[in-house]
């Protein structure tokens, strides 16, 4: 993100999406997690994300109930935030996700991101928090699947993960966007 840290993104009104823009929640160091993300597939997607979300906002009966609840998520989701909430903040993440995916498996054509891969990282997701330990998946518009975890538990998370993926990555809260200048 440009502001780094926790950003929100503002969903803004106007059609061209020129006031849609993301809006500093926390700095980089107000906790502690890690997101794990694993790479299922490499490569563009078949449908890209904006064909794939203007078909499901044309033709999915879920894209209403979707888009309604989403402000409320976004909420939920900040406040989780403010206080360090990894179970609220998972499960609101994880609840947003799916019904997104809800979205583009009700579109018509249907589209189907998921991989059998996707839906065996996401079962071991589950498996693990059955387990009793505190990670929630996440995913945008494509095969891959992101882990958020506290950071002692990274590692193992993406252990478990590792062998069902081509990679598996440990990334933490960055800094804002920087130049870089060479001497």
């Amino acid at each position: 993100s440009f502001w780094g840290g926790f950003v929100e993104w503002c969903r803004g009104e106007l059609d061209d999406g020129s006031d849609s823009h993301g809006l500093p929640v926390a700095p980089a160091d107000h906790w502690d997690v890690r997101m794990v993300v694993a790479i299922v597939e490499e490569g563009p997607k078949a449908v890209g994300s904006t064909e794939g979300m203007e078909r499901s906002r044309t033709t999915s009966p879920l894209y209403e109930t979707w888009v309604e609840r989403a402000q409320a998520d976004v909420d939920e989701g900040r406040e989780a935030i403010r206080l360090r909430d990894l179970a609220r903040l998972g499960a609101v993440m994880e609840s947003s996700t799916l019904k997104m995916h809800a979205t583009m498996h009700t579109a018509r054509p249907p589209l189907l991101y998921w991989k059998p891969d996707t839906v065996r990282v996401m079962h071991a997701v589950f498996a693990l928090r059955e387990a009793g330990m505190n990670v929630w998946m996440t995913m945008d518009a494509g095969p891959q699947v992101k882990i958020l975890c506290r950071t002692e538990d990274a590692d193992r998370v993406c252990g478990v993960i590792q062998p069902l993926v081509r990679a598996c990555h440990v990334l933490a809260p960055g800094p804002g966007a920087y130049l870089e200048t060479s001497s």
